[in-house]
């Protein structure tokens, strides 16, 4: 019997601006020889198992094809660098045989996901979410995951952050006048590029479809039936509450909402809110007051109860320009004195799906 594999290749690459042609074609073919070498090893591997059990079967154990995709790996690896591009194997073989193929897939997502600590919940390794086949690579439209360049400033305990990638959205963009009434609109839509980014829509439809427009998210609640028509086209200012409702009805995305009677008590929560970024790593957006925020994280200290807070602020109106944002504390460590003492606050916890691998 003749044995035929087909091979799909793929080759991702970073050159600086000074790289010559000669350097782009060695690395290319460096690395187009290193993905051969692996899908024969990988295959030899296969062919020595099945060759085992004796007999003709072991044709009908070795896959027909093995496609190469690159994933781009915001998550930290081993302690090492915040941002890789990975790309990886997959072999495809005829339903029915005597290997589940499908199965042999999930089993290399599984291993991926331990190696860069990527929760199980998030579908980082499907082979939709590759680079060069639609999946997020790094969107260029808006600020990506600003916190990330910000200045050092001291620690008042241990810091938990937001996991995963997402886009800063604020007053203005999209050329939409909705200062002094947009806040909780923009929080949500940067939540919305979070779930996005890493893969959780239910339905194609979602996938094909852009962030939700103030628009989108007035019409969502109207068919909901939380708003009444009226609502249509206003100004009216949305909450934690009407997010928590939009995320479920666009992504089946369940939210949790921790409530506080007075900004006294923000601190009291600060456990729930370090579990959340420790375990989820959602953004979290705040609502309450008069004023609507984007949680990136909070900075704890257990033994004290002192807290301070990663506020992604979508009150800002100004070009994306980190260095400006920066600047004027729009992307900051506030103090608990953000919330003001005599006012209500929600603080919605968008939750991850049952596992996806």
């Amino acid at each position: 019997a003749i044995y035929t594999p087909v091979f799909y290749l793929e080759v991702a690459a970073e050159f600086s601006q000074s790289a010559t042609l000669g350097d782009v074609g060695r690395s290319v073919t460096r690395q187009v020889t290193a993905q051969l070498n692996e899908c024969v090893e990988h295959v030899v591997k296969l062919l020595n198992t099945a060759k085992d059990g004796g007999g003709e079967t072991w044709m009908t154990c070795l896959p027909s094809e093995v496609r190469a995709y690159t994933f781009w790996v915001a998550a930290k690896r081993d302690g090492g660098q915040n941002g890789v591009l990975e790309t990886v194997l997959y072999p495809y073989g005829p339903e029915g045989g005597s290997v589940d193929w499908a199965r042999a897939r999930q089993d290399i997502r599984r291993q991926l996901h331990e190696k860069y600590h990527v929760p199980k919940q998030l579908p980082r390794f499907l082979e939709r979410m590759a680079a060069f086949r639609g999946g997020p690579l790094i969107p260029i439209d808006r600020l990506l995951n600003v916190h990330a360049t910000m200045p050092e400033s001291r620690c008042v305990g241990k810091r938990y952050l937001v996991r995963g990638d997402y886009l800063y959205y604020h007053y203005l963009h999209d050329r939409m006048d909705d200062s002094g009434w947009g806040c909780a609109y923009r929080s949500m839509q940067t939540i919305c590029s979070w779930i996005r980014l890493q893969g959780l829509w239910r339905t194609s439809e979602t996938e094909k479809s852009p962030i939700p427009s103030h628009e989108v998210i007035q019409k969502t609640l109207v068919s909901a039936g939380d708003k009444p028509y009226s609502f249509l086209g206003s100004r009216e200012w949305i909450g934690a509450m009407e997010i928590a409702l939009c995320l479920d009805k666009l992504y089946g995305i369940t939210c949790r909402v921790i409530h506080i009677s007075a900004g006294s008590e923000a601190n009291t929560k600060a456990r729930e809110l370090a579990h959340h970024f420790e375990t989820t790593g959602s953004p979290v957006m705040i609502g309450g007051g008069v004023l609507a925020y984007t949680l990136l994280g909070v900075d704890w200290n257990e033994d004290t109860g002192k807290t301070r807070y990663l506020i992604l602020d979508p009150h800002y109106v100004g070009e994306d320009n980190p260095a400006k944002i920066f600047k004027k504390g729009w992307c900051a460590w506030k103090e608990d004195t953000l919330f003001l003492q005599d006012r209500f606050y929600n603080f919605c916890l968008p939750q991850l799906p049952p596992e996806c691998v």
